[in-house]
């Protein structure tokens, strides 16, 4: 399963790493939609792994596989430009959005060294994953990730009966 999860890991990684600059001049043309709806699906990964560890028995490999979700998803993120790169290239201005994708990294990298140990730690796990809600929610709020977008059309006003 472990071998699994590190092969899953880099082939997520370079798939993203390789598919992003194909897809970014299409990006660039609405890159909060894309932002947005990668949002919505990090923090539905987010809501599946922390309800997967705090299971009273979790399903290690729901909870990799979920963790190769969130790689991929971190790094995808940054390939469309919703995010800063990190690490960040030389002589780039440190901003609160570059920190906070450094934690998302750090939180989500840190549950993954947690779950490839001899004996996963659920408990820690989950708290790396509240630690990877609360920035992404900091995101969000410090306006670096976009809210989920409605994609519905408006509802037209009713016009007036006659009189």
């Amino acid at each position: 399963m472990f071998r699994r999860l590190a092969v899953c890991l880099s082939f997520a990684t370079v798939l993203a790493c390789v598919a992003a600059p194909a897809a970014s001049a299409e990006t660039r043309a609405e890159p909060k939609s894309v932002c947005a709806a990668l949002t919505v699906e990090l923090q539905a990964q987010l809501d599946s792994i922390k309800a997967e560890v705090g299971a009273e028995l979790p399903n290690g490999e729901t909870v990799a596989d979920v963790q190769v979700n969130l790689k991929s998803l971190t790094v995808s993120l940054e390939a469309h430009g919703c995010v800063p790169a990190v690490p960040p290239a030389a002589g780039t201005e440190i901003t609160t959005c570059l920190e906070l994708t450094a934690k998302l990294h750090a939180h989500v990298h840190a549950s993954v060294a947690l779950q490839v140990s001899a004996s996963p730690d659920y408990i820690k796990i989950g708290a790396e994953v509240d630690g990877a809600i609360e920035v992404v929610g900091s995101l969000i709020a410090d306006k670096c990730l976009p809210e989920s977008e409605s994609t519905e059309e408006p509802e037209p006003a009713e016009e007036p009966a006659p009189a």
